[in-house]
């Protein structure tokens, strides 16, 4: 629950106790201590948008045992949380399944898949150091399903800090990429870049871009903001701003930021980068990884299989269609 009131509503001679609280799919729930009943108030406009629900993945390697990821969301693009098993209906070419496991439910876990930009050269060499710290902060707040890269924007921008290296190491090699002498490659490249690395990840992504204020940054050459926005919005990719001094951020980052869900981020704060990090770990995630075993004839692998999956709440619901082949049987 985001927020909640509690209001004694009293007629005459008589008292009652009422609470209401909003919880994180944007429903209004009541409760009546009294009666001992609980209502939830849906928008209208909700109940007849229904949900958005895609089929992000199929994996059939051990049929006939499919494995499926899947993301829902209500209309506005706002994760649905909370579903579980009872939620989802998957039918292929024989019909319903009823043996329907959740694997993983992005809302049960806590796990963030962050990935930094650096952007080498003048200004922000002279945050060098205070990036290295940080970088080697963020090591100490991980949790055991946490991943972590570094991306230089470079002319081809690529992984230069990965999750397996030290804290001590990695806090060095961001120091080195803010003070080495090259000069910063595209930030569009290397915004979509590491936003496509992000895509192997299941769960929550975080971009984080790293950039001093008051700097204003080249022309987008290959993908416009506008693109870029779009792009991380469907791949449910957040991008926040780590701002290295004081001052105002590029407009196109802060729209990035807004457009995604996303957070600025000092790097005065006396806490550190640790709120940024909290920011990412926080972020509502409708991602959800389901198993069934299919009863479907699949030919020893030469025929297509079309399933469908359906999620549904609240009187609201979506589905969403793919298909898939089995390995081949010889």
């Amino acid at each position: 629950m985001s927020s909640s009131a509690v209001a004694i509503i009293k007629d005459g001679a008589t008292s009652k106790i009422s609470s209401a609280s909003l919880d994180a799919n944007g429903n209004i729930v009541a409760v009546d201590h009294d009666l001992q009943t609980m209502v939830v108030f849906t928008p209208v406009s909700q109940l007849y948008a229904g949900m958005h629900i895609t089929i992000q993945r199929i994996v059939a390697d051990e049929f006939p045992l499919v494995h499926l990821e899947v993301t829902v969301e209500d209309r506005a693009g706002n994760p649905i949380v909370g579903l579980d098993k009872r939620n989802f209906v998957i039918s292929d070419s024989m019909g319903a399944t009823q043996d329907i496991q959740m694997e993983f439910a992005g809302w049960r876990s806590s796990s963030v898949h962050s990935m930094m930009i650096a952007i080498p050269g003048a200004p922000n060499h002279r945050y060098a150091d205070i990036l290295g710290s940080l970088v080697e902060q963020q090591y100490g707040l991980r949790q055991e399903n946490d991943s972590f890269q570094i991306v230089v924007a470079a002319e081809n921008p690529r992984i230069e800090v990965d999750t397996r290296d030290a804290a001590l190491a990695a806090g060095q090699t961001a120091r080195r990429l803010l003070s080495s002498g090259q000069s910063a490659g595209s930030l569009d490249i290397a915004i979509r870049y590491a936003a496509s690395e992000l895509l192997q990840r299941r769960g929550r992504r975080h971009l984080i871009i790293a950039s001093s204020a008051g700097e204003y940054l080249p022309e987008f050459q290959t993908y416009g903001i506008i693109e870029l926005a779009r792009y991380c919005q469907i791949n449910h990719i957040n991008v926040s701003v780590l701002k290295l001094g004081q001052g105002e951020i590029d407009d196109r980052l802060q729209y990035l930021v807004e457009e995604t869900g996303g957070t600025v981020h000092s790097d005065a704060d006396p806490k550190g980068i640790a709120p940024l990090m909290q920011h990412g770990r926080q972020m509502p995630s409708g991602w959800y990884s389901l198993s069934y075993s299919s009863l479907a004839n699949n030919d020893f692998g030469r025929r297509y299989l079309p399933i469908t999956v359906e999620a549904m709440l609240l009187q609201r619901s979506g589905r969403d269609e793919l298909g898939y082949f089995s390995p081949l049987e010889f």
